[in-house]
């Protein structure tokens, strides 16, 4: 007859004790992400072969080899950097005769980048803090 869980194995209590046990996978790997983004780590969930509940923990260099993200493309020129559509003649013109350049399609999609800057840089001060 197999073992049915929960059961009381002394390894078990030693890898899980301290650690949170999620139901689902589903929940784990919110928390996981959450918690990526709170320590700028790669944090994964995983179901736990002791317990059989599922737990998040730091990856391993292998894991974060395969979850590695290329470099994006570059943005072809006359392309909006925020929403990647085409940056009209006249902000082109009017960027040319100010001898700059222009990046955006409209001052919405300006004002959107600055917005996401200014919360990446508060972002990037707060994880030095901690």
């Amino acid at each position: 007859m197999p073992i049915q869980p929960p059961w009381t194995n002394p390894a078990s209590l030693r890898r899980c004790h301290g650690k949170r046990r999620y139901p689902s996978i589903t929940q784990a790997e919110i928390a996981a992400e959450k918690a990526s983004y709170r320590t700028g780590e790669l944090i994964l969930a995983y179901q736990c072969y002791d317990c059989l509940r599922f737990h998040i923990g730091h990856a391993d260099q292998s894991q974060k080899r395969l979850r590695r993200i290329a470099d994006p493309p570059p943005i072809p020129s006359g392309t909006c950097h925020c929403c990647r559509g085409p940056i009209p003649n006249d902000r082109l013109q009017a960027a040319k005769d100010s001898k700059t350049t222009n990046v955006y399609c409209s001052d919405k999609c300006r004002k959107k980048a600055k917005r996401m800057r200014n919360q990446l840089r508060k972002h990037q001060q707060l994880q030095k803090l901690l």
